[in-house]
């Protein structure tokens, strides 16, 4: 089964997210394949295909993580790989510092079972591009719904296997 580390979001966060989601959605000159809500999440740390017998064993080693609760709020809308090939729109969290200490702290623990992250980004998948026909016009209205981001504050005190 292909898993993830990550940390969910609380209710009201992806509400509106889902939000600037449909807003993009009806003003986005390309075809995007959204992430939906219920499964938008921080990944901390992706495992890729797993057998099954090995999940208590990582569980294990996840429990001896400890880590004090962090507060974070929604930054801004990226893109991957850059803005003249647009292949992913994420959503950032600040301050990332926290979020990449606590990556490495998954990392290090994990690191006889799973190869050690490269380079770690600290963000949210919010969507996938298939297809831009305008990319200026892509980029002035995500940096429009950058600037319309309510702040949210969050509080991170837990991790989870995402299956």
């Amino acid at each position: 089964m292909r898993l993830f580390i990550g940390i969910f979001l609380p209710r009201e966060v992806l509400d509106y997210l889902y939000e600037v989601q449909n807003n993009l959605k009806k003003s986005l000159p390309a075809k995007i394949t959204w992430v939906h809500k219920k499964i938008l999440h921080l990944s901390l740390k992706f495992l890729g295909e797993v057998n099954e017998n090995k999940i208590d064993e990582i569980k294990e080693k996840l429990n001896k993580i400890k880590f004090k609760p962090f507060k974070v709020k929604l930054d801004k809308i990226g893109v991957f790989p850059n803005e003249n090939y647009i292949k992913v729109i994420w959503v950032s969290l600040n301050p990332k510092e926290e979020v990449i200490g606590l990556q490495q702290k998954i990392d290090s623990e994990l690191l006889n079972l799973f190869p050690k992250d490269q380079r770690f980004s600290a963000h949210m998948t919010f969507g996938r591009v298939k297809f831009i026909s305008t990319y200026t016009q892509v980029l002035k209205l995500l940096c429009y719904n950058l600037c319309i981001f309510i702040i949210f504050k969050l509080i991170i005190k837990f991790f989870a296997i995402i299956f």
